[in-house]
């Protein structure tokens, strides 16, 4: 399942968008600062992060910062209510994918969502396949993923066994 970062310290919008997530088939976990969320993204293992901007202790755009030099590839989507547009140009610089302005609807977050993680190829089945690597490969093909799949791919070739493998994150 995809396990998603919902940080906001208002603990209302945080419930609401963990439970829309939980109801949209994902997996939510909420933190209340940018601090939590970083100790968060440090130890466990995220598909996505949904951040807002205004925060007590670190705020969205820090934690951005922090999260790029960890991980370069994992999806994060701004959810503020900072609507000028040199909010915007620094969450894009700063590696951002996505910026929702609040208020915003339920339905249309889960469809970025949706949106964000079909680009950045995380789908929500993970799989583990035995073959050849040949037949690993039809597969792929068949399946339209790209190799190596996001560095979540891994061949392990076992002497005298058949190759694996292994999409998503353990």
């Amino acid at each position: 399942m995809v396990k998603i970062l919902v940080v906001d310290d208002d603990k209302a919008i945080n419930s609401i968008v963990c439970n829309a997530l939980s109801l949209g088939g994902y997996e939510a976990c909420g933190k209340f600062n940018g601090v939590q969320a970083l100790e968060a993204v440090e130890s466990g293992t995220f598909d996505m992060i949904i951040t807002d901007v205004m925060m007590p202790e670190m705020d969205g755009f820090e934690l951005a910062r922090r999260v790029r030099n960890y991980d370069k590839q994992i999806p994060i989507l701004f959810m503020t209510a900072l609507d000028d547009k040199p909010s915007k140009q620094l969450g894009y610089r700063l590696g951002i994918d996505d910026y929702v302005v609040k208020p915003f609807d339920c339905d249309l977050l889960l469809l970025r969502v949706g949106a964000l993680l079909r680009r950045a190829n995380i789908e929500r089945s993970r799989e583990l396949v035995a073959g050849t690597r040949t037949s690993i490969r039809r597969y792929a093909t068949a399946k339209k993923l790209r190799l190596p799949y996001a560095n979540s791919i891994f061949f392990l070739n076992c002497f005298p066994f058949p190759s694996v493998f292994l999409r998503g994150r353990s």
